[in-house]
């Protein structure tokens, strides 16, 4: 969570989320592709289970006027932290609605997203 002071009413925050795994033996930095099964559209994916978790949350006044598309949030759910039972999305304020509403932490099962593979990097995170 970073937190910037740059003029105006108030400062911002953003997030930047960093998974790091084995990939085919090496150590890196993951793409939200390499957790699903090749032809697979991750960024597709994961955004359309936020967008359901986020049409649920009344304070996603922005998704549910149509302020904020499924388009603008397949560009934000790239922060993301791995956790045993799912993705953990990290939506800065001013995505999904206006600043008082805070930042959106959104959880959403392994068992809510199609083509994840299983078998890849992130078999070590999945509970079984």
């Amino acid at each position: 969570d970073v937190y910037k002071r740059q003029g105006g009413a108030h400062g911002n925050s953003y997030f930047k989320a960093i998974n790091i795994a084995s990939v085919n033996g090496n150590v890196r930095v993951l793409r939200l592709d390499d957790l699903f099964i090749n032809g697979m559209d991750g960024q597709r994916e994961l955004a359309m289970a936020v967008w359901s978790k986020l049409m649920l949350n009344e304070n996603a006044t922005w998704v549910h006027d149509g302020e904020t598309t499924f388009t603008d949030l397949t560009k934000v759910v790239n922060n993301y932290v791995l956790t045993s039972k799912g993705f953990r999305v990290l939506i800065a304020p001013y995505v999904a609605g206006p600043y008082t509403a805070g930042r959106f932490i959104v959880d959403i099962p392994y068992s809510d997203v199609m083509g994840l593979d299983d078998e890849g990097p992130l078999k070590v995170f999945i509970e079984k």
